[in-house]
């Protein structure tokens, strides 16, 4: 088996798992540091006003939320699929709220001023229709990554190509590169979501 077939076949075990993947990749994980994804969420959170409620979808284990809410800022809740991500996320923060349901079915509620979606979309199927499921007007703030992993659906490799994906659902507004490390970037969209044609 050639390692492209290697990755392929990881790559559809992740996906035919669903949430067991998550699990079991988060418990493997626990304690480990996010540090390089810290700049990314101080610039996200550099972008929302004291007075913007935030519902994190994709919440993972909380270390976005961790930051939001010792930044004083109003984090109304995180929802995950993956119930070892809500546990570990409910222990690290315990100042916010967390639910664990599929991001596919939520429907979001109402009166929330910013969604932010940290390193989810290029794990989702069905992207474009999460984002469809927002309400008209609803801003949105985003990342996706340039690179590939075994859980991404797709990644995307220059700028140009995240804002041609999205931009039929969403208006954006802005759009700039968060480096990871010396070889890794994601690019950070802002905008809200369009009204829907029809």
């Amino acid at each position: 088996m050639t390692v492209k077939e290697k990755k392929q076949r990881k790559k559809q075990e992740c996906l035919q798992m669903g949430s067991a993947w998550y699990d079991r990749r988060y418990a493997a994980k626990k304690g480990e540091s996010y540090v390089p994804y810290f700049s990314l969420y101080d610039t996200i959170l550099s972008r929302i006003g004291p007075d913007e409620s935030i519902l994190d979808l994709g919440c993972g284990v909380g270390m976005f939320a961790e930051r939001a809410v010792a930044q004083g800022k109003m984090y109304l809740f995180g929802v995950d699929y993956s119930i070892e991500a809500v546990t570990q996320a409910s222990e690290r923060v315990l100042d916010a709220a967390f639910l664990c349901t599929d991001l596919g079915s939520y429907d979001i509620p109402k009166g929330v001023g910013v969604v932010v979606l940290v390193e989810v979309l290029e794990h989702l199927q069905d992207d474009l229709g999460m984002l469809s499921r927002l309400p008209e007007g609803m801003r949105v703030i985003f990342s996706v990554p340039d690179f590939d992993c075994v859980s991404h659906v797709r990644y995307f490799p220059s700028q140009e190509e995240a804002v041609r994906r999205y931009e039929p659902v969403v208006s954006i507004l802005s759009v700039s590169p968060v480096p990871l490390s010396p070889t890794a970037t994601v690019w950070l969209l802002d905008g809200v979501r369009r009204s829907p044609v029809g």
